[in-house]
């Protein structure tokens, strides 16, 4: 009994000490992602990711974390993809909730030449419940591709795909 009653308490710390934290989220919170501008991210040196620097660029935004299995799995495709399009206007971005160390990290480990982000717009707010999830914005910083599942994205297929939005 005295174990029960100790679990609770801990419960019941955590919870409290968990709402000071945390914003809550709700069903008015949540975004309905349309555009870029409505994600925040910044750079490993914490400077604000202005989405005016990427106008005319189609925008791959792949929302992902260093624990996510499946993440880690596709980012050698992103990186052949990214090679793909290195003289297109497509820029690449893989953004992550983690702290600017875990990415470091994370790079340091991996060896991946992927520009990796933090994100400031949490996926709560973002109403994304699973990753990977990748977005992709057209010129003008439009929505025009969500998905949630890891893919192949170098295939010929994926590449038809992020090659038809730069058509928009």
């Amino acid at each position: 009994m005295k174990r029960l009653g100790l679990i609770l308490l801990i419960c019941a710390v955590g919870l409290a000490c968990g709402k000071e934290k945390t914003r809550e989220i709700n069903a008015e919170t949540i975004i309905d992602i349309k555009t870029l501008e409505q994600i925040d991210l910044v750079t490993a040196d914490n400077n604000p990711i202005h989405w005016r620097a990427y106008e005319d660029k189609v925008v791959f935004l792949n929302l992902w974390a260093t624990w996510c299995g499946p993440c880690i799995k596709e980012m050698p495709s992103i990186e052949n993809a990214t090679n793909h399009f290195k003289n297109d206007d497509i820029v690449f971005i893989l953004a992550t909730e983690e702290n600017a160390s875990k990415i470091r990290e994370f790079g340091n480990r991996y060896k991946f030449n992927l520009d990796f982000v933090q994100q400031k717009t949490s996926l709560a707010e973002l109403g994304i419940v699973a990753l990977p999830t990748t977005l992709v914005f057209d010129k003008s910083g439009k929505l025009v591709f969500k998905e949630t599942n890891a893919r192949q994205w170098d295939s010929e297929e994926n590449l038809k795909m992020l090659s038809s939005f730069l058509l928009l």
